[in-house]
């Protein structure tokens, strides 16, 4: 009777089993299959240039103080203007009209009552933005306690509709320098702060064109705005010091996963894998090492992609490679590092938001610019400029360049007389000042803002 195969040779076989038995282990520990999902960029550090400032370390006359003592005082603003009554029915209609027709106490009782009762509190945000620190706590994406500090942005523009009807140009435009001012200190912070911050400036610019396209706003008042606005925009290095903030959260993200009371990053797990994710770690080739070193070279592309000028296609093509059309069972087997994978996908639609708002902000800062020297050269010369080279260097020391594309921001004057500012805004493409496609300051902003109103309005 012959022996067994394995029997004939036993050292042979028990090697080879050895052997195979190791290599069964080194590929479920390894995975050699799964592909990498981010590579690092050589050179690009994500720590920030200074820690995040922390609640307690927040000091007397900081910009941050001032803040928290405004929205205390705006506070108190709010009940007594609401204890009236009025400012609950009123004020949400009133904010949208006030630089749009002219200003009235009886036009706007609302906003003149809740005015009146928050000069204590605009006197402190005049100074946020002369305040010598103006660090920011972060935030995250946490927006609460946001609400009456966001009342700036009706109040000051109210402020500033007021002086104008009392032909102080100059003071209207302080309190929307001062507005300005005020929310640039956000854009020192990370996360919701920031994007509050952009937000804020292209709005108190916007204000700042209706009033010149609606008056003839004194040269010296126009040009002292223009020379101001050019020194508030956000450039690439401070977005990029957001991101090495918000690159703060990483290891946030992390413990999210590896939490024991279960994943949020994989809700749809089977109960007793999604309450053991370090068993998934194992299954799936990851470890809390790798998916921090992810993390870190994702926030690292970011960093990188914040210091480039804007480029649409790259930002499509960095969130497209993170939500692939991949299914669920694909991301787990074929990716590495899944639990990486997954958080950096949840995040980078916000990225590509924040970059291209940012440069919305700058577009619009800039078209500001412009709208309040054409309005010079037009009170000027009683004409309109042929062409933006005829403002300089009377009214500008050159033509601001659309951040989107690097060129001259354009200029377009309609055969009804009507004129645009525009840019190509992100698809990098020049549609002739095409609503919708380019971002546009027209000359005739005021009269379709309120036309916008009174047709919603009706619809309600």
């Amino acid at each position: 009777m012959r022996k067994p195969f394995f029997k004939r040779r036993p050292v042979f076989w028990s090697s080879v089993i050895f052997i195979g038995a190791i290599a069964l282990l080194i590929a479920f520990f390894m995975q050699p299959w799964r592909q990498k999902w981010i590579t690092p960029v050589p050179g690009v550090l994500i720590t920030p240039s200074e820690p995040p400032l922390k609640p307690a370390d927040v000091k007397p006359d900081s910009a941050w103080d001032l803040v928290q003592r405004a929205s205390v005082e705006v506070t108190k603003a709010y009940k007594a203007s609401a204890a009236s009554g009025k400012l609950k029915d009123k004020f949400a209609d009133e904010n949208v009209l006030y630089n749009l027709v002219p200003w009235s106490d009886a036009e706007f009782p609302a906003t003149a009552e809740y005015l009146a009762n928050s000069q204590v509190a605009l006197d402190l945000y005049r100074k946020v933005g002369q305040a010598k620190d103006k660090r920011v706590p972060y935030t995250g994406t946490n927006t609460s306690g946001f609400d009456r500090q966001y009342d700036s942005m009706l109040l000051f523009p109210a402020s500033a509709a007021k002086k104008v009807s009392l032909g102080d140009y100059e003071g209207a435009y302080a309190d929307l320098d001062a507005l300005v001012d005020y929310w640039a200190v956000y854009t020192h912070g990370a996360g919701m702060h920031f994007v509050l911050g952009i937000g804020g400036e292209m709005f108190a610019s916007r204000y700042m064109g209706n009033i010149a396209l609606l008056n003839e706003v004194p040269a010296d008042v126009a040009l002292k705005t223009i020379r101001h606005l050019e020194t508030m925009e956000v450039g690439p290095g401070q977005l990029q010091e957001m991101f090495r903030k918000e690159s703060l959260l990483s290891p946030t993200m992390v413990d999210a996963f590896l939490n024991p009371k279960g994943s949020i990053l994989f809700y749809d797990l089977p109960g007793w894998l999604k309450k053991r994710p370090q068993l998934f770690m194992l299954l799936t080739a990851s470890s809390r090492w790798q998916m921090q070193r992810d993390m870190d070279a994702f926030f690292g592309n970011i960093v990188f992609m914040a210091g480039q000028p804007y480029d649409h296609a790259r930002l499509t093509k960095f969130e497209d490679q993170l939500n692939p059309y991949l299914s669920r069972s694909q991301v787990l087997v074929k990716t590495a590092d899944p639990p990486g994978y997954v958080a950096a996908g949840m995040y980078a639609p916000f990225v590509s938001a924040v970059i291209t708002n940012c440069y919305r902000t700058t577009a619009s800062l800039r078209m500001t610019e412009l709208v309040l020297a054409v309005r010079q050269f037009q009170q000027s010369e009683k004409r309109l400029p042929s062409d933006l080279n005829e403002l300089i260097p009377k009214y500008l020391a050159s033509v601001p360049l659309d951040p989107f594309d690097s060129k001259p921001l354009r200029y377009k004057v309609k055969q009804d007389g009507s004129w645009i500012i525009y840019s190509v805004d992100k698809n990098q493409v020049d549609d002739g000042g095409t609503k919708g496609l380019d971002l546009i300051f027209s000359s005739t902003a005021p009269a379709d803002e309120l036309e916008q109103v009174k047709k919603s309005r009706k619809k309600k």
